[in-house]
């Protein structure tokens, strides 16, 4: 078999329009080769993306420095043209941009995996995400050792993915993984986003041991509240997000939402948590807090 001569894209158009005509084939046994071909083809066609975003991105910075543009000219708006080609945000433009960036030119022999179908994107996500503090020859080290040999990623699931990418960045500078971690921390915060149904989701970016810690709180005062017959029908999920709405307002929510909390009124108590004085249903939200005062509310 002579050289494989890459597709044009008139080609490349053509084999998509091919695709849309597939249908299901009543064999299972062909159903699932069909599906291993299909994931092997977007894990290729994320490697060419990757290339060619790379590709975009060089030819804009170069065309507007050899325009004489000011350098701050040179990379603006280039993620927003790949988000948009792409049919995504400009946030998840600057993504992929910084995924070509760094599989192109400081991890080859990941490129190389997804180029064969045995990387998908996710897990090179995986790997790009957790060696991003490293330097360009730290990340080569780690992308030589994780991806040079095929077969070595072969049944190991996300989870032990990334627990070996977070080994080895420890074990090449853990100095940039502890500053990493300092920054993470800095930029802890809450948001809120709408949700169907005149819902919205409060999120809250927190250290994992104080997201755990929160969480398993939640949960066993919303257990306490069951076993007590104090739930008043409502359901350990409905029960938990009461309770973090009693204790971040001081307000039942059977009494409704206050127009604004008072401020000062939120301070530490002897325990080391945190205590509502004063207000309707106070708690102490500390891991070791008391059970919170109870009464009817919605279910």
């Amino acid at each position: 078999m002579g050289d494989v001569v890459a597709p044009d894209l008139e080609e490349l158009r053509a084999f998509t329009a091919r695709l849309r005509c597939v249908g299901p084939c009543g064999d299972a046994g062909l159903g699932i080769e069909w599906l291993d071909a299909v994931e092997s083809l977007k894990s290729v066609g994320c490697a060419v993306q990757a290339v060619v975003t790379d590709d975009v991105a060089t030819c804009m910075r170069e065309d507007r420095k050899v325009r004489g543009l000011p350098r701050a000219e040179w990379d603006r708006g280039i993620a927003s043209q790949i988000a948009l080609a792409r049919r995504e945000s400009p946030n998840r433009g600057g993504r992929h941009l910084g995924f070509a960036r760094a599989v192109v030119h400081e991890m080859p022999h990941t490129l190389a995996l997804l180029r064969s179908g045995r990387l998908n994107e996710w897990r090179a996500t995986l790997l790009v995400r957790e060696t991003a503090c490293l330097s360009a020859a730290d990340r080569k080290i780690v992308d030589h050792r994780l991806c040079s040999d095929p077969n070595s990623l072969d049944g190991v699931g996300d989870r032990g993915l990334v627990a070996k990418a977070k080994a080895l960045a420890v074990e090449l500078d853990a100095a940039a993984v502890v500053a990493r971690y300092r920054k993470a921390v800095s930029e802890r915060r809450v948001t809120t986003r709408p949700a169907p149904d005149s819902m919205a989701y409060l999120s809250v970016l927190l250290p994992m041991e104080q997201a755990v810690c929160l969480h398993a709180t939640l949960g066993r005062d919303a257990d306490s509240l069951i076993a007590t017959g104090e739930s008043g029908g409502r359901t350990r999920n409905q029960l938990m997000a009461d309770l973090l709405f009693d204790r971040g307002t001081g307000a039942t929510v059977a009494n409704g939402v206050p127009v604004a909390g008072e401020p000062g009124d939120l301070r530490r108590n002897t325990a080391g948590g945190r205590e509502r004085g004063g207000g309707p249903g106070g708690v102490r939200a500390g891991a070791g807090g008391d059970r919170p005062e109870t009464g009817r509310r919605r279910p």
